[in-house]
């Protein structure tokens, strides 16, 4: 499937369970996925796993900083961010 081709999600929660199997289906479908997570080691792992369409981001969501972190190279590979979880 690759109707997400093109697409750009940022995945939070994504080192493991869920969020992690969110990631791997966006991935899946065509998206470019920004894994997010305090697991740094975990989450750097499952986007090596998920291949070149995923980049793992350290984010806290309770640091508002952390969100420029990710977002703005969500907007750089593929131009607009489409998907948040």
């Amino acid at each position: 499937m690759s109707d997400l081709a093109g697409r750009v999600a940022i995945v939070t929660g994504a080192a493991r369970g869920t969020g992690a199997a969110i990631a791997r289906r966006l991935v899946e479908r065509g998206a470019t996925v920004f894994l997010g997570d305090v697991r740094e080691e975990d989450g750097a792992k499952v986007a090596e796993a998920l291949g070149e369409r995923a980049q793992f981001v350290a984010h806290d969501v309770t640091r508002s900083v952390e969100w420029e972190r990710i977002v703005e190279p969500a907007h750089a590979p593929a131009g607009q961010l489409e998907v948040l979880v």
